[in-house]
């Protein structure tokens, strides 16, 4: 997204976003939220899957069964957790266990879109 001091690559971004928003009846503050909240949204979402902490494969170990693995360590540290304390955590470790990165991008995204068709009277 930086490209030094003009920052050409975010200039991009932003306006390939706002040029879609320019057709919704929103203000001008009301789309420049909008595109503030997808593009950090994109943005977030695609730093934390490039910079996942997942262990390497051991040798021979095929990734999937690694991302497995790993995820269902977090689930079950998780569910070791005083479910007083933390239920919601308790709740969400059986879905964390084997979620889809793409899906859960896809539903958060959904979720930021129907909300700005909300807000232009679309829903």
């Amino acid at each position: 997204m930086h490209d030094m001091e003009l920052q050409e690559n975010s200039l991009v971004f932003w306006e390939g976003i706002g040029q879609h928003l320019l057709r919704l009846d929103l203000t001008d503050r009301q789309r420049f939220q909008a595109v503030s909240a997808v593009v950090n949204y994109v943005v977030g979402m695609g730093a934390q899957m490039a910079i996942e902490q997942a262990p390497e494969p051991e040798p021979g170990e095929n990734p999937d069964e690694m991302r497995e693995r790993y995820l269902g360590e977090w689930a079950d540290t998780w569910m070791q957790r005083d479910p007083e304390v933390f239920p919601f955590a308790h709740s969400m470790a059986p879905i964390f266990r084997d979620h889809d990165d793409f899906e859960q991008f896809v539903a958060g995204l959904d979720l930021i879109l129907a909300g700005l068709e909300r807000q232009a009277g679309l829903a």
